[in-house]
């Protein structure tokens, strides 16, 4: 039965945050510790929050790649073509390479997001040979994809080691002179939290 969980590729898109947080940061603290520094985040007026989009998978202890949506290439939303343009043949480099390992069926998983699951990316996945081996997702299920558990520890390791910078010198090296998040330093990150503790394909 374990064996069978093998032979799925779970595979997701997340929002990952890039300089500061969505909502209001609570902080547990004395009374007297209301302007403690290490109560307080900085706030800078001219930075803006910026959401990266980012696509992966894995199966068994193997991960795939993880594909970052760069609106100013991809566009700025994902779509079912775009999806299937940029995502799709990365998700069957790996459906192959695990058939070919395992040497059996391998099932998709992925939710049922509109773009998933639009008459355009169902004609594309049937054209592939892939639409057979998608996961059945019913309607108003609870989210059970194993790499939500992946997402959660990658957010949880990038919000440990990139903190809130404590000083404006440190912002500007984080940031480039738009005052955006500097990407390629951010996306080195979750790309060295992503080759940690999965074995290539």
């Amino acid at each position: 039965m374990l064996e069978d969980w093998w032979k799925v590729i779970w595979t997701d898109e997340s929002a990952l945050n890039v300089g500061g947080t969505p909502g209001p940061v609570y902080v547990t603290r004395k009374a007297s510790e209301e302007y403690d520094a290490s109560c307080l985040l900085p706030q800078f007026a001219n930075l803006k929050l910026e959401t990266i989009h980012v696509w992966g998978c894995f199966c068994g202890n193997q991960r795939g790649p993880l594909i970052f949506w760069d609106k100013s290439t991809m566009g700025p939303q994902i779509t079912a073509k775009r999806y299937c343009d940029h995502i799709l043949p990365h998700l069957e480099r790996v459906w192959l390479g695990v058939s070919r390992q395992t040497e059996d069926d391998v099932y998709i998983l992925q939710d049922g997001a509109s773009v998933h699951t639009a008459k355009y990316t169902s004609q594309v996945l049937r054209e592939k040979g892939l639409f057979n081996y998608l996961f059945p997702w019913v309607s108003k299920s609870p989210d059970l994809n194993l790499i939500e558990g992946v997402w959660r520890l990658i957010k949880a390791r990038i919000n440990a080691r990139h903190q809130q910078p404590q000083k404006m010198i440190l912002c500007v090296l984080l940031f480039n002179r738009s005052g955006r998040p500097s990407i390629p330093r951010i996306l080195i990150i979750y790309l060295l939290v992503w080759l940690q503790g999965f074995r290539p394909c």
